[in-house]
């Protein structure tokens, strides 16, 4: 509570029991008001009820008060089911990319992938006129002991996009056959086989719609030359030396293409 002493103008604050001035003992006071502190109050009710008439008037735009319309005016944006994935196909980068193919929205699985390669090697290898549109190169090189051996490649263009492209190359007392089949100029799969003087062996290779190697298969024969099933490779370490073997034909069959 604020007083105020008409005898020497102090203001100080002070209670219900206020008698006399503190400064000059006078009991000439009397209560004080700033002035101003009403007119705040008033205005900070003015700022109050702005600010519920502007809360008041967003609520019944939101309800259509204003312009008569009941709906909401932005419905939620429809959403698409969710599905769950198949399981993608994996590998591990190896290969040629592949990307020519029709659907490709859903995840294609490894299982899919490998009924829809044999489609494309089946047109390939029952294509009519298969060896009418090649081009053949052969070279004579070293092997790794000095003897000179005759290695010979090819490349043949069917319809359809459908294409495929061999190279045989040989050594001492080895032979090997590598085949690449493509769709649209992608490679999808590769078919080596070969045969040492320690025995006969093949390789396949089947790669995903982006490059990727999906499995690799091997099946191996010894002293008989009896090959053995297919079996699945697995060992990182062994399915690299197959795929090593397989890089190392294709620079061989561009290199005597290119001859």
């Amino acid at each position: 509570m604020k007083f105020k002493c008409n005898n020497c103008q102090n203001h100080w604050n002070g209670n219900g029991f206020s008698t006399e001035c503190p400064a000059c003992n006078s009991g000439n006071i009397e209560k004080f008001h700033y002035a101003g502190s009403g007119s705040g109050k008033r205005i900070f009710a003015v700022f109050v009820v702005i600010g519920l008439l502007g809360i008041s008037s967003l609520l019944l735009n939101e309800i259509g008060f204003f312009n008569g319309n009941t709906q909401d005016p932005d419905p939620p944006i429809k959403t698409m089911p969710l599905e769950i994935p198949k399981k993608p196909i994996e590998g591990d980068g190896h290969g040629f990319l592949l990307n020519d193919f029709k659907d490709d929205v859903n995840v294609q699985t490894v299982e899919d992938r490998i009924i829809e390669i044999r489609e494309f090697y089946s047109k390939i290898q029952g294509a009519p006129n298969k060896e009418s549109n090649c081009i053949a190169a052969q070279a004579t090189r070293k092997d790794e002991r000095g003897f000179h051996f005759t290695n010979t490649a090819k490349e043949c263009r069917l319809t359809n996009g459908n294409m495929y492209q061999q190279v045989n190359l040989n050594g001492w007392e080895w032979t090997e056959t590598t085949t690449f089949y493509y769709k649209n100029d992608q490679c999808f799969f590769v078919f080596l086989e070969g045969a040492s003087s320690g025995g006969s062996y093949e390789y396949r290779v089947y790669y995903d719609r982006k490059g990727k190697v999906i499995r690799v298969l091997l099946k191996q024969g010894f002293d008989s030359n009896e090959i053995e099933s297919s079996i699945e490779v697995t060992d990182k370490k062994r399915k690299q030396d197959i795929l090593s073997s397989i890089a190392n034909s294709k620079q061989e069959l561009r290199t005597i293409l290119s001859s």
